[in-house]
């Protein structure tokens, strides 16, 4: 019934290859053919010979390319502020009417973007002082009319 044959399952062989090929290269491989013992370890690399020489710093190519030993000409639109301009131009946000009309100005203009966002940043600060200060003075607003009137009913000398 079993339709089996021995020979079905060895693969085909080509005529021009002979065993001869498959026979191991050194005797140490046909000694552990023999023996069935697997073939030695291999031997660890011998790197005693090889020293660290430093070399020279090489300069990169791109370097060379984008020339940065030549200082980079910002636009005026990028240039950064100093620290002195924005200490002055927080004095000069401070002054009541010319400070909000060119905290406006400056808030808009695209002459130099860093001092543009520091103008905005400024009327983020304002407006986080106004909402602090409106709800400080629904919280506690009651409590200092209260006070304020007790202090009408002190009877004076």
């Amino acid at each position: 019934m079993n339709n089996f044959n021995q020979n079905d399952n060895v693969a085909p062989q080509p005529e021009n290859q002979t065993n001869e090929q498959f026979k191991p290269q050194n005797p140490q491989q046909q000694f552990n053919q023999g023996m069935n013992m697997p073939p030695p370890p291999p031997q660890a690399p011998n790197y005693s010979y090889q020293y660290y020489q430093p070399q020279q710093p090489q300069q990169q190519p791109y370097a060379r390319a984008m020339n940065i030993e030549q200082p980079v000409k910002l636009p005026e639109k990028y240039k950064p502020l100093g620290a002195w301009a924005y200490f002055g131009y927080s004095l000069l946000f401070c002054i009541p009417i010319v400070g909000l009309i060119l905290l406006i100005v400056y808030s808009f203009s695209d002459k130099n973007i860093n001092r543009r966002n520091f103008a905005r940043s400024y009327w983020v600060a304002i407006l986080i002082v106004l909402i602090v200060s409106i709800v400080l003075s629904i919280i506690f607003g009651p409590a200092f009319i209260k006070y304020m009137k007790d202090l009408q009913n002190i009877p004076s000398w």
